[in-house]
């Protein structure tokens, strides 16, 4: 595997030391995944993304593990709340079934969802979505799919993030006194649309991972001079793909570069509005993170 390490920058100490990363090479290559050995995550500040994430969303995110396996609950997302500490939303591996994931919502484990497509013990890459779409309840009826399939459905929880961080690769509270169960593995692209997507959407997109909408039922939905005409494409709030020249610590959100909206001369016929929701890669002191060219 061609990569560079990502070196640790020791920000601060506080209960738990954390660190930002910071790179040591300047050698050009195109990454496409960025890989987590058991010491590091992603950082998205709550203020930024959970006015989405209290609303109707889908969060998607390709991800393999690896062949480097260990006994602990490894986490692929989780939101803490940073008062009490409990997971007000966690997906978990299971440590006894290797193709299952653990589902904790508002402190509480709620199920285990299975699925023959993963194994967390290779390096294979699956597509987990995770949709909330508010009731008439009050309550938000949460979906998970791996790949196409919808794994898992409940519409018992009326789910309050807060401001609390949503974090990628680990269980980590926004203020970093709580820091544990590490992701080992890659991360290729994470998606965050302030929608609930239909399970035909999100079959599209297991399909065609190059692609966001679908053009096969609909001629509007072409791009055409570099802008797309499908109104559902605004829905698209948050674009991280890793594609990068050079490894960097901040994690930039792509989704308003791939709506056109960066230029002073973009086309943007539908309105859509720019997020720009950024996050930070952070490493426990002594650990590192890794670009690397492995994608799906």
């Amino acid at each position: 595997m061609q990569h560079i390490i990502i070196k640790i920058l020791i920000l601060s100490f506080i209960l738990l030391l954390a660190s930002c990363t910071n790179m040591l090479t300047s050698e050009q290559s195109e990454y496409k995944s960025v890989y987590f050995n058991d010491g590091g995550w992603i950082q998205f500040n709550g203020l930024e993304t959970n006015s989405y994430l209290n609303n109707n969303f889908t969060l998607q995110m390709w991800v393999s593990g690896s062949e480097q396996n260990s006994n602990d609950s490894k986490t692929l997302l989780s939101i803490i709340d940073d008062n009490n500490e409990q997971v007000l939303f966690g997906l978990f591996i299971n440590t006894t079934i290797n193709n299952a994931m653990d589902v904790y919502i508002d402190g509480n484990y709620v199920d285990t969802v299975t699925n023959d497509d993963l194994d967390w013990s290779k390096i294979k890459f699956n597509l987990i979505s995770i949709s909330s779409e508010e009731t008439n309840n009050n309550t938000n009826l949460i979906k998970i799919f791996v790949n196409e399939n919808e794994e898992f459905t409940n519409s018992d929880f009326d789910v309050q993030l807060g401001n609390n961080d949503l974090i990628i690769g680990g269980k980590v509270n926004s203020s970093l006194t709580q820091a544990s169960n590490f992701w080992t593995g890659y991360f290729d692209e994470i998606r965050l649309w302030n929608d609930a997507l239909t399970s035909d959407e999100i079959g599209f997109h297991f399909s065609t991972p190059e692609k966001l909408i679908t053009s096969t039922d609909n001629a509007e939905t072409d791009i055409i001079e570099g802008s797309y005409e499908d109104p559902r494409i605004c829905n698209l709030v948050g674009l991280w793909r890793f594609n990068y020249n050079n490894p960097t610590s901040n994690i930039f959100d792509e989704s308003c570069l791939e709506l056109n909206l960066l230029s002073q001369n973009a086309i943007n016929p539908l309105g859509c509005a720019c997020s720009d929701i950024n996050g930070v890669i952070y490493t426990l002191p002594g650990n590192s993170v890794e670009f690397s060219k492995i994608s799906l």
